[in-house]
């Protein structure tokens, strides 16, 4: 990541994928998360390019198709989810986002070059993306929260303003499913 903006994208395999993170169950039992440790390539979550070019509201602007990426990223960070790499990459960036006075898709905007991968996260971080974010099938548990939280269709999920207000009513329904998916002996998806 650079400090004079996004950080490049343009990363490629180092190799062979060496190893995959296992998770240890509270029964004991372990189970293979599917995510690479070590690849050298990202696995992107999202990618606010993948909202405003398709169908989107003519009417909104392309950052709200980060919003949503946003307050998870944001949510994460403020959870200690983040890796070793992102916090010392965007210390002052992360240290805005603490007070405040940066919210989580303007972050993504301007430091990820609008995407969300796993190389922004610690190992708990992208077990918990994975099963929550990504889901079993692409069925995101987070944008069925989300459109809980602001109580919006799928058709409106563009229209929620990106304040910190709107995160504060989100945080809560995120803070319940980490608490439910350790709980779980946190699982490959939450489902």
């Amino acid at each position: 990541m650079n400090h004079s903006g996004a950080r490049s994208r343009n990363r490629t395999a180092k190799g062979p994928l060496l190893a995959v993170m296992v998770i240890r169950c509270q029964s004991g039992s372990e189970k293979s998360t599917g995510i690479p440790i070590s690849s050298g390539a990202a696995m992107k979550y999202d990618d606010a390019s993948w909202h405003y070019n398709g169908n989107f509201p003519s009417d909104l602007p392309s950052a709200a198709g980060a919003t949503h990426i946003g307050m998870f990223l944001a949510w994460m960070l403020l959870n200690k989810l983040a890796s070793e790499e992102l916090l010392e990459d965007a210390e002052s960036e992360v240290a805005a986002l603490t007070k405040r006075e940066l919210t989580g898709s303007a972050f993504v905007i301007s430091m990820l070059d609008e995407k969300l991968t796993d190389q922004e996260f610690n190992d708990i971080g992208n077990a918990f993306a994975l099963a929550y974010y990504e889901g079993l099938n692409n069925d995101s548990r987070y944008i069925d929260d989300y459109l809980l939280a602001f109580s919006v269709t799928q058709d409106e999920v563009y229209s929620v303003p990106d304040t910190w207000a709107n995160f504060d009513k989100l945080s809560p329904l995120m803070d319940a499913r980490f608490a439910e998916w350790q709980a779980m002996g946190k699982p490959e998806y939450i489902v």
